[in-house]
């Protein structure tokens, strides 16, 4: 099932990922992608310490690696992205931290791209969708003055 996304809890405590994947309920839509949570086996009880990070690592790349084949995308949760670079090296499709994109949304919503996450009515989606509809009324006569310029020059 390509068009679905492995949501990754790499702690072993199989009560967190029950609530992500009651966190994951509101994203499941009817033409969406299917939305599955999974509890690293192998991973400590908690992401306390550096050494707990480095503990998951190699059992998370060995995760996605098997089954890469299943899913269309990966997240890793947990707000200290263990792993993320490297479980990323192996494998095309895209593994997502959640504490990384927290960041990207919240450097979008500093800049003003976004408001609370969202871009639908934002300056930006005003501009977007402006660009969007009359650029190519602006590049037509251009390209049309210079298809009447003779190839010769």
């Amino acid at each position: 099932m390509p068009d679905s996304i492995l949501v990754i809890n790499p702690n072993s405590t199989e009560s967190v990922t029950h609530a992500m994947d009651e966190a994951c309920a509101p994203l499941r839509i009817p033409g969406g992608p299917a939305i599955e949570c999974m509890t690293l086996r192998e991973g400590p009880p908690g992401i306390e310490t550096q050494r707990d990070v480095e503990s998951v690592v190699g059992p998370l790349v060995r995760t996605v690696a098997e089954r890469e084949k299943d899913h269309g995308a990966f997240a890793i949760a947990c707000f200290s992205d263990p792993g993320l670079h490297a479980v990323r090296e192996p494998t095309k499709k895209p593994v997502l931290g959640i504490a990384e994109s927290l960041h990207l949304v919240g450097l979008l919503d500093a800049i003003g791209i976004t408001t609370d996450g969202k871009i639908i009515n934002t300056p930006a989606a005003v501009i977007g969708g402006l660009t969007y509809n009359f650029l190519p009324f602006a590049l037509l006569p251009i390209y049309v003055s210079l298809e009447k310029i003779p190839t010769r020059l």
